[in-house]
């Protein structure tokens, strides 16, 4: 009887753990509205750009490009991945800003 509600107890564990998970992967999911909208606007504003920026946001975007045979698959990062301090691109700031030229 004592196996039995160690188990229950580690099972009850397992499922909350399981739950938190699912919570939070549905937090990522995207409406797709939205990300319709966000690509428009995106097109607008990428187009305005110059080639040097256009190559620059294309890099701050996609984290892997993989070439397959009759497709390719871009991975993106997520919001997440970005930290302070432009860590996915060191070389962003030089050490003088226009401000101080």
């Amino acid at each position: 009887m004592k196996q039995r509600e160690t188990d229950k107890t580690v099972l009850k564990a397992r499922f909350d753990q399981l739950q938190q998970k699912i919570n939070e992967e549905a937090a990522y999911d995207y409406n797709s509205e939205t990300v319709l909208r966000n690509l428009r606007e995106f097109r607008n504003v990428f187009g305005e750009l110059t080639p040097q920026e256009k190559t620059e946001t294309m890099r701050c975007l996609l984290k892997q490009i993989n070439a397959l045979p009759g497709k390719l698959v871009l991975e993106v990062y997520e919001l997440a991945d970005f930290k302070r301090g432009s860590q996915n691109h060191p070389d962003w700031l030089s050490d003088m800003d226009s401000n101080h030229e």
